[in-house]
């Protein structure tokens, strides 16, 4: 078992559109280590309310990582399994309000261990020529939404 010596955060997201009248309904969540061991669990009260809230205008950001989602799901890099899992990630982000994307064009490893490699998933190629440098940017258009 694994403990981690920082706080961490995870989503619980119901969908109650059109499938639940209103009203308070008891959710128990368990958490479990890999052996299936259980490691705690509490129960959460959701208060489903008879309105629907407005569409935001605040722009919700948040990083994305198409690295991590190649190494969890062990799948090659822009192999169509990694652009079928990079799709689901977004329109997941999506379902739960986040509205733009921060995307690795030309994303510098900062977070990295010393010593560590993180594999290269920027969306921009780089290729050294005689005259200086050309730039390819066609993997953004895949990450458009006309082409979703």
């Amino acid at each position: 078992m694994r403990i981690w010596e920082q706080e961490r955060f995870f989503w619980i997201r119901v969908d109650v559109s059109g499938h639940l009248a209103p009203g308070r309904y008891p959710i128990v969540v368990a958490l479990s280590d890999d052996e299936g061991n259980r490691l705690g669990q509490a129960e959460l009260l959701l208060e489903v309310l008879p309105q629907r809230l407005p569409v935001p205008k605040l722009i919700y950001t948040q990083w994305f990582y198409a690295d991590c989602i190649a190494s969890v799901h062990d799948v090659e890099i822009y192999s169509s399994g990694h652009w079928q899992l990079i799709e689901a990630y977004l329109k997941m982000a999506a379902d739960c309000g986040v509205n733009m994307i921060l995307t690795p064009v030309h994303t510098p490893p900062l977070d990295t261990e010393v010593g560590s490699a993180r594999p290269n998933v920027q969306l921009m190629k780089v290729e050294k020529t005689q005259e200086g440098y050309r730039f390819d940017f066609s993997r953004n258009v895949r990450l458009s939404p006309s082409h979703s």
